[in-house]
């Protein structure tokens, strides 16, 4: 992103995205911003006169703190192929620095592709003579470069206890002792960018960072509802969020789950506490240090059916969460990532293609028609009747007549109950009984006995104008269908009424 400078006609001219401070620099994410040969001092397309720049750290590092074989700073440049060398800063006064560690030397081995690569080109104040330009100007066109980087650990810095204040930077070719190195006056000036490629050329991006424990899972259509991944179960995103929960249940970090239903949640090595860690998924991002105990119910028609840790299948855990247990790690001990934490998710509908459904009430007769477009893996139909439409209890059943619970065709079923021979009575005895446990729960311990005998009475009283059901002449009658699956699992269909003819 370039900003204009000025436009004429068609044509506009871009403003250079200028930095005027090598921490600003190292803070932006900018990616057009960088420099060119910083320690350059003769010869090449570029030279700067710098000898040494430091970096100091907003707030002063305690490294017993951090892992010191998996924290440190992150450093960007252009093209990868530069050789300097780095300090930790072990001492500073205002900001001035006191005291360095011995160098590292970074080779142009150890830099690392990011895989992107961008054309450049260099802005410059010239000097010439006494006179120096007022406006950056094109330099050269550095053309197509890699943007590599390299990790520098705290143990490379030999650093482990104490604290760290910051990095300085100089040529590859400073040959200095750790005293000698606070005095610039004993840099070299005679830098050259060849052979050795001593310039380097610092790009954005890098700071200091430390190893993260990272939670990786999935989420899964759950086809056969076994919380086990199956050959052609995909994964799916569903629009969820994944999670991680510290003991306190506050979040640690929230992730969109990918498209492959692949999420990766983490933690900072030095910020694990004791207590169990928790997984919850949810349907929008959750900020860093908000409470989260619930999991939202999956959109798009979706629920839960259990979850798979490492293997192990649990589908008695329909809650979107999973505990961690606790994820302790010794600050010196190399950190082992979490993986395997899967949640298998399913969409509700039935898994036949149900072309219609409808109930009807005839004189004494109870008939309920439905008709499937497709059935996979179906044994039967449970029809299940309700007075109330809240409690159902089982009328009948139908077995499939898909050929091995499979179909493309349409079927067409149907079911007769007669309702003058009480066929409904168990219906209501059901809801009677409901009625007088509801009662008996609000009634206080003191008196149970007592109490008891007046649950009968007040079942009759409350229900007794639904009875009529049980003699056809009940003017509502609500109906669902239970499709049962050859694995046991199953699905309800949505509520009906029974239309009276």
């Amino acid at each position: 992103m370039f900003e204009t400078g000025s436009r004429s006609g068609n044509t506009a001219y871009l403003a250079p995205d200028y930095t005027g401070s090598m921490e600003e620099l190292i803070n932006s994410y900018v990616i057009n911003r960088g420099t060119d040969n910083v320690f350059i001092n003769t010869g090449g397309n570029t030279t700067n006169n710098i000898e040494r720049f430091d970096l100091t750290l907003a707030s002063p590092v305690d490294v017993s703190r951090y892992n010191p074989n998996t924290s440190g700073f992150l450093l960007m440049e252009r093209n990868g192929n530069d050789i300097f060398k780095v300090s930790a800063i072990t001492g500073l006064s205002g900001t001035t620095v006191t005291a360095l560690n011995t160098p590292v030397t970074i080779l142009a081995s150890n830099w690392g592709s990011t895989g992107y690569n961008f054309e450049s080109v260099v802005m410059q104040r010239r000097v010439t003579g006494t006179v120096t330009d007022t406006d950056l100007k094109p330099s050269q066109n550095i053309g197509l470069q890699n943007i590599s980087g390299v990790f520098v650990t705290l143990a490379q810095l030999g650093i482990t206890s104490g604290t760290l204040y910051g990095l300085s930077f100089f040529g590859g070719d400073v040959a200095l002792t750790n005293a000698q190195l606070l005095n610039i006056a004993n840099y070299p000036t005679n830098t050259s960018e060849t052979p050795n490629s001593y310039g380097i050329d610092f790009m954005a991006g890098g700071g200091f960072f430390t190893r993260a424990v990272l939670i990786k899972g999935a989420v899964w259509n759950d086809a056969n509802n076994n919380a086990v991944r199956g050959s052609g179960e995909n994964g799916i995103a569903n629009d969820l969020w994944a999670n991680l929960v510290n003991p306190s249940g506050a979040v640690v970090s929230s992730l969109k789950v990918n498209a492959d239903g692949t999420y990766t949640v983490y933690v900072a090595s030095n910020n694990v506490v004791t207590g169990d860690y928790k997984v919850i998924l949810t349907n929008s991002e959750k900020y860093e240090g908000a409470l989260l105990s619930v999991a939202d119910n999956p959109l798009n028609g979706y629920s839960f059916t259990g979850v798979n840790i490492n293997g192990v299948a649990n589908t008695s855990n329909k809650s979107g969460i999973i505990n961690l247990g606790p994820i302790y790690q010794p600050i010196y001990d190399d950190i082992a990532d979490v993986s395997g934490i899967d949640f298998g998710i399913r969409n509700a509908s039935l898994p036949i293609t149900l072309g219609g459904l409808n109930a009807d009430i005839s004189g004494e007769q109870l008939l309920v028609k439905w008709t499937t477009l497709t059935e996979k893996n179906n044994v039967a139909f449970d029809i299940e009747a309700s007075l109330d439409g809240n409690r159902f209890t089982k009328i009948g059943t139908v077995n499939s007549k898909a050929i091995n619970g499979n179909s493309d065709e349409s079927l067409h079923y149907e079911f007769l109950l007669s309702l003058d021979t009480n066929n409904l009575a168990f219906v209501w005895g059901g809801l009677a009984f409901a009625c007088s446990l509801l009662f008996l729960r609000r009634s206080k311990a003191a008196g149970m006995l007592l109490m008891t005998g007046i649950v009968v009475v007040v079942s009759v009283i409350s229900c007794t104008k639904q009875d009529a059901g049980i003699e056809g002449k009940e003017e509502k009658v609500f109906i669902r269908l239970k499709q049962i699956n050859k694995d046991g699992t199953f699905e309800y269909s949505k509520i009906i009424q029974a239309v009276r003819k």
